[in-house]
């Protein structure tokens, strides 16, 4: 009688394909979740320079602003020089960009017209006033508005949000 320890080749291909599966299951299944999370992560944090913004500009009493840069998908928190009619501006801290499985869609002010391209500000003034700027290189461009809708996709297609800021009060909630 033979002594017959060991695998067969057969056996061993066999548990490498069922190894192979499930690892390409899981790897669909993670970057689905990584998509998740980098969505969720941008929208907080587009969330929390909005609201500190509005914070540091009443704190202060000098204008805040946020910049989006919708092309680049990068979120900017600047201070200006004064409490109204600020003419110069100094980054607060640097931009945060949207990482993979995130970006902004649009910035839709009311009244205005939806921007999907370029650069869009929101100022945000010490008595919470909130005013657009729909060129924030032209101070010409800046006008009232009652809320603006800042649009949020993600990689997944149920990943949607929109951040809405009220005009008269300066907060902000994901709507």
């Amino acid at each position: 009688m033979k002594d017959r320890r060991g695998f067969t080749l057969i056996e061993i291909m066999i548990v490498i394909a069922i190894v192979g599966i499930g690892v390409v299951i899981s790897m669909s299944n993670l970057q689905l979740w990584v998509y998740k999370y980098n969505f969720s992560g941008f929208q907080r944090e587009v969330l929390s320079s909005l609201k500190q913004a509005r914070t540091l500009s009443v704190s202060s009493q000098r204008q805040h602003r946020i910049i989006f840069n919708l092309d680049n998908e990068v979120v900017t928190l600047e201070r200006g020089n004064a409490g109204v009619n600020s003419n110069a501006w100094t980054s607060v801290r640097g931009g945060v960009k949207a990482q993979v499985g995130a970006r902004i869609g649009s910035v839709t002010p009311t009244p205005g017209v939806a921007k999907t391209s370029g650069t869009f500000a929101l100022i945000l003034n010490p008595s919470s006033e909130v005013l657009a700027q729909s060129d924030p290189a032209d101070s010409s461009t800046i006008a009232s508005v009652t809320q603006a809708d800042i649009g949020l996709g993600g990689g997944n297609p149920g990943d949607v949000a929109t951040i809405r800021v009220y005009g008269w009060t300066g907060k902000a909630r994901i709507q």
